[in-house]
This record gives C-alpha cells, sequence and structure tokens, in this order.
C-alpha cells in the first residue's frame, strides 16, 4: 500500500481518525509512537492533539483533520527520506487560509506558527506566502457588491502537450469561433443583466487561447463587454500565443479597453517549443512583444513553466532571464503538472525526478532582484515536485482579479463553456457553485436552455436556497 501511496499520483485518500492512517499503512511494520490510537476519538471540530514524549515527536494540530494527514507526512518522509516543502498541506489555493487567519487579527509570527504546527511547512514556502499577501491584501476586498466578469473561450490554434483543459482546435477566426461567440455573447448578455444594478469592476478574458478570434469577432467581443460593464477598473485578455496575433489585432485590442494581456512564451528554448506543440518560435514572442508594446500596452503578463521537455536548471533559469530581459510587468511561473486528459503520459512524468520545489525557491530571488514581488499563488494536484505556481508583479502592477480568484473574497460571474460563477455570500464566508457544461458543441447547440439553467439556479442561490 505505502509503494502505490508513494508513486500513484491520481490516488485519493480522506483522514480524518488515527484508525484510518492505521488501516492505510496496514501491513507496513508497527508504526511510530506518535500514532496513538486515542487520537480517533477526538471529535472532528475540536483541537487534536498527541504526543510521544519519549521520542519527543510531536502532531499536535488545531483539528482531527490536520493531525491526521500530518501523522500520514510524518510516516511517509520517514520511510522515503523525502519531505516536499509543502508538509501536510493540500487544496489548491493556501492564500485562502492565511487570508482568513490575518482576518482574525493574527500577526505574521502567529501565521507562521499556525502553518507550522499543523502543516509542517518549509520557511521558504511561509515566506512566499506571507509575501504574496502582505502587500496587496486590501485589494482582496470589493466595494460594496461589486463583482467580476470572466469570460471563458475554450479554443485553441492546436493542442499543447501539457494541456488538460477542455478546448477545441480549430483555425483563427474559423466558423467555430463564429458559432462559439454567438453563443457566449448571448449568455454574457443574460447574466450581466441578470446582476444589472452591481457594477463589474474586472474583467478577465480567458482560455483556451482568447486571441484565436479575428480582430473582428475580437473588436465584437469587447464591445459588447464594454457596454454591458461601463466601469471596469481593469481588463485582461489572454493572447497568449504569438501565432494568432498581429500589429491590427493588437491595436483592436488596446483600443476596445484592454488593459492587461498575457503573452505566453512558457520557454525560450526552441526545442522545447517544438516538442510541446507551440508552433510560434521565441522569436515570434518576442516580435508580437514589441508590436504590443507599440500599440501602447504598458501591462505585460508573461508564463514561463518549469520541467518541460528535458529542459534542465541552467535551461529553465535561461527562460526565466530571457523573460525578465522584456521588462515585462508581470511574469506568472508555473510548475508543469500530469493531468489525465493531457498528451503526457504519467510513465514521461514520472520520469522527472526534478527539485522543482527547490528551483522555484531560487527563482523567487532571483525575480525579487529583478524588482518583481509575488501577488498570487495556487497549486495543482501532480504538480511535480509538488511545486507550485505564483504570479510576480512590478510593484503597481498586480492584476485584481488574480488576488480575489485566489484570496475567494468576491463574487465571479462567469461566461462561456466549461467556467464556473462563484457567488460569495460575504456575511458566511461561502461560495457557491454554477457550472456550465463543458462540452463546446452542446453548449453551442443548447445555450438557451444553459442560460436558463443558469439563471435559474442563480435565483435559488441568491434567495438562500442550496
Amino acid at each position: 500500500m505505502i509503494e502505490k501511496f508513494i508513486n500513484d499520483t491520481d490516488i485519493n485518500i480522506h483522514i480524518s481518525a488515527m484508525t484510518e492512517v492505521e488501516e492505510l499503512f496496514r501491513g507496513c511494520g508497527p508504526l511510530p509512537p506518535v500514532c496513538v490510537r486515542a487520537f480517533d476519538t477526538v471529535p472532528p471540530s475540536a483541537s487534536a492533539g498527541f504526543s510521544d514524549g519519549s521520542a519527543g515527536v510531536s502532531c499536535t494540530a488545531d483539528k482531527a483533520q490536520y493531525a491526521a494527514k500530518k501523522a500520514v507526512f510524518m510516516l511517509l518522509s520517514e520511510r522515503t527520506s523525502a519531505s516536499p516543502a509543502w508538509g501536510s498541506l493540500t487544496g489548491v489555493k493556501p492564500l485562502k487560509l492565511l487570508v482568513q487567519l490575518r482576518e482574525k487579527g493574527l500577526a505574521d509570527s502567529e501565521c507562521r506558527e499556525y502553518f507550522s504546527r499543523n502543516f509542517l511547512i518549509s520557511k521558504e514556502k511561509m515566506d512566499l506566502l506571507l509575501s504574496c499577501l502582505g502587500p496587496h491584501m486590501e485589494k482582496l476586498y470589493p466595494e460594496g457588491d461589486d463583482f467580476s466578469l470572466y469570460v471563458h473561450i475554450p479554443l485553441c490554434l492546436s493542442k499543447c502537450t501539457y494541456c488538460s483543459f477542455p478546448s477545441a482546435v480549430t483555425p483563427m477566426g474559423s466558423p467555430l469561433c463564429e458559432e462559439y461567440l454567438e453563443a457566449l455573447e448571448k449568455e454574457i448578455t443574460a447574466v450581466t443583466q441578470f446582476f444589472r444594478g452591481r457594477r463589474a469592476d474586472s474583467c478577465y478574458i480567458g482560455g483556451g487561447t482568447p486571441s484565436i478570434l479575428s480582430s473582428r469577432q475580437a473588436a465584437r467581443l469587447l464591445g459588447q463587454i464594454n457596454e454591458l460593464c461601463p466601469d471596469l477598473e481593469e481588463l485582461t485578455f489572454e493572447a497568449g500565443r504569438a501565432d494568432t496575433l498581429d500589429e491590427e489585432k493588437l491595436r483592436t485590442l488596446r483600443s476596445l479597453g484592454v488593459t492587461r494581456i498575457s503573452l505566453n512564451p512558457q520557454t525560450s528554448c526552441e526545442r522545447t517549443l517544438s516538442a510541446i506543440n507551440r508552433r510560434a518560435t521565441f522569436s515570434d514572442f518576442l516580435s508580437m512583444f514589441g508590436a504590443a508594446r507599440d500599440a501602447g500596452f504598458g501591462n505585460i503578463n508573461c508564463d514561463i513553466i518549469f520541467g518541460l521537455g528535458d529542459e534542465t536548471r541552467e535551461e529553465c533559469f535561461r527562460s526565466l532571464s530571457d523573460i525578465i530581459a522584456t521588462g515585462c510587468e508581470n511574469i506568472t511561473l508555473h510548475t508543469l503538472c500530469k493531468k489525465r486528459t493531457s498528451e503526457l503520459d504519467r510513465d514521461e512524468m514520472e520520469k522527472k525526478d526534478l527539485p522543482v520545489a527547490s528551483w522555484m525557491d531560487d527563482a523567487s530571488e532571483v525575480l525579487k532582484e529583478a524588482g518583481y514581488v509575488p501577488y498570487y499563488l495556487y497549486r495543482q494536484k501532480s504538480a511535480l515536485d509538488n511545486a507550485e505556481n505564483t504570479g510576480y508583479c512590478r510593484p503597481g502592477y498586480a492584476n485584481i482579479y488574480n488576488i480575489r480568484m485566489m484570496g475567494e473574497r468576491q463574487t465571479i460571474l462567469s461566461a462561456g463553456a466549461g467556467s464556473t460563477t462563484k457567488v460569495y455570500f460575504p456575511q458566511e464566508d461561502r461560495f457557491e457553485n454554477i457550472y456550465n457544461i463543458k462540452n463546446i458543441r452542446l453548449y453551442i447547440d443548447t445555450i438557451d436552455q444553459v442560460i436558463d439553467r443558469k439563471l435559474s439556479r442563480l435565483e435559488k442561490v441568491l434567495s438562500g436556497g442550496r
């Protein structure tokens, strides 16, 4: 069982009692003294703790579930000699937990102690979390009942080998793009009209590759958004691939209110770009970056992924250096993840025994020396070396939408196939999620029913139903 737990990245285990820890390791020999039977008598809502004074080992934690996961982490660390930097902490959005602690009035030192006691998180990762939240916490909170709008365009010119997002491959500006845009426009109108009287303060158009739309199609979409959401503070448009861009399209985006774009090379290594099925070269990226500056964009994000292909540490950091040299205002540093629906197979991923977590620590220092600060962070299952994804920015260029997505203190109204609307109830500090169907063809063909179901669900949620 222990070998399966270590090697199977898709296994899901939910542990809340010590008896479950014992069952997990049945047949693996006696458990260390830290795993005492009395643990499973602790109510899940109560403070849980146990220790073995003679061994000098403590598993004290604030919740029974935390203590159980911590015990498993300690056992695996002992038997594998591995100790991931995030400790026993799981979940996509660790910043959300830190936000909750800060809202209770805990100082940085108390937050550090809490994360260490409950999860054995490393100092470097705790430093990163605090650095993300510190100067940006006030941006978590919208004015009144303002919401953010997310528009999803799951269409691409080609499928990158590492990509797991549900998306369709189609030519730029194709009939499928036109059909999808017509359905999307219907939903955007419906959901924003449902929220009439409330202001959208930010909008993020993501994908997929939104810049797969032709200049005319992009202008149509942005014109509608500007009409329905006239008071946006920021408008982000993912123009991730240089092979979907030209000078005209970039001028169109800027003239219609886009304040921030993402141009995402992922790496500057041409060998890797070819291997992962990204058809634009790094030279193409640099050319479009210059065109974006000429079009008037003063806030550009660039994505990099550590762990692609057979890249070494030196090649990854060369890409980082190349991106810093552009002078872009945002750099998002990603860790390669294995997903079931990507072309990367498990054997290929398991051969990648790369210390990406320490690379991330080193990259953070490089970025800080270059004038960037971390401002949002999230984690993904099956990431190499259990590492994270972190957004960095030059001071004054933090993206409000990203901050609020990770801190979860605002309603996010979404439109598009596979998108999720997140309705926030601040008095209860909870979300109600409303999911759109993922199948693009079905979304287009049944858009009226999709909208009716969504509006009905919104009415129920906002009236107090679940």
